[in-house]
């Protein structure tokens, strides 16, 4: 997810609706079809990493989704065969793994933020390296986070045969759709046309992500980021919102 990107802003309301809807989905009529969940529009940078330009909200709050399930699975002592089916499968989605040996690399996460707060960044990295948290976080990746560690107790505890049908449909019947472009721009427009799910677009959100495409050298780029983060901080810190300055 690279800089220029807003923070993550799903709240806990936005994770109880995904996860109603998933239980939803996996109990009723329709458990056997698949469930649509949008689109993540990428792009190969430079530096060969896929760099999100639509859809970081839903890929991160997956990734937190894989992580909590995971961790629930783990933390189990006797684990039964559909627990350690489940690591198996949830491990390669969340870290790299050894192509030869399926080796997983516990420090090799495969969702990396340069968004905005070093903090949080930091945050997230530790979520999804040690599924701890600090319960006293006020970020929305803790919040969600431990939101999701909730629910998934609580399903348990109703339906413990229900939570692997849940785990099932969620990895093999939740479709995410990749769409990657052969350059930022392409990316960027791409962007434009399918921001009518999720949280919309704000008028700064725009400006930033349609500068940031003018911008030519890596130095400009680099430095527009900054400033950018400079100026996100100062509203902020006197309760205002960079939305407004638009």
């Amino acid at each position: 997810i690279p800089e220029y990107q807003r923070p993550y802003a799903w709240t806990t309301d936005q994770i109880q609706t995904l996860f109603d809807d998933l239980v939803e989905y996996t109990s009723g009529e329709e458990k056997d079809s698949t469930y649509f969940l949008g689109t993540i529009v990428a792009y190969e940078n430079d530096d060969n990493e896929q760099e999100i330009i639509d859809g970081q909200q839903r890929i991160t709050s997956i990734f937190l989704l894989l992580r909590a399930i995971y961790t629930k699975l783990n933390g189990v002592e006797e684990k039964t065969e559909e627990a350690k089916n489940f690591i198996s499968k949830i491990e390669p989605l969340i870290w790299s793994t050894n192509k030869l040996t399926g080796k997983v690399d516990y420090s090799s996460i495969l969702l990396n933020s340069k968004v905005i707060s070093e903090t949080e960044n930091e945050t997230l990295k530790n979520i999804l390296e040690s599924g701890e948290i600090d319960k006293e976080s006020e970020d929305n990746y803790s919040k969600n986070y431990n939101q999701i560690l909730k629910l998934i107790e609580e399903k348990s505890v109703e339906n413990a045969l229900m939570i692997y049908q849940f785990i099932y449909a969620l990895l093999n019947q939740v479709i995410i759709l990749p769409i990657t472009a052969d350059s930022q721009e392409t990316a960027l427009t791409i962007f434009s046309t399918l921001n009518d799910r999720g949280l919309p677009l704000s008028d700064a959100d725009i400006f930033k992500a349609k500068i940031y495409n003018h911008l030519k050298s890596k130095e400009e780029k680099e430095e527009f980021i900054e400033k950018w983060k400079e100026l996100e901080e100062d509203t902020q810190n006197i309760s205002e919102s960079i939305q407004q300055l638009f």
